[in-house]
């Protein structure tokens, strides 16, 4: 378990792991390939790069069906069905 402070802090700690990555992101690194020892050898850094919100998305919704399935009320997305508009 992870009191509300520690999650919002890990979260704050990602964002910043992101803002840093992009920042250095150049057309040149984006281009150079994933080395041999990386479990995507020879894929576009860029394109791992540009997948990264598709795969956050999916863990936000993993989280949401968990927290919906322990009957936490969790608050509507724009495009959710079953809630009210």
């Amino acid at each position: 378990m992870f009191t509300k402070a520690e999650l919002l802090g890990y979260i704050d700690y990602c964002r910043g792991r992101v803002r840093a990555t992009l920042d250095a992101l150049t057309e040149d690194v984006a281009a150079r390939p994933l080395p041999a020892a990386h479990r995507y050898h020879g894929m576009l850094y860029g394109v791992i790069v540009g997948r990264m919100p598709l795969h956050v998305f999916e863990h936000a919704s993993q989280i949401r069906q968990f927290l919906t399935a322990a009957g936490v009320k969790v608050q509507p997305r724009p495009g959710d069905h079953g809630y009210a508009r």
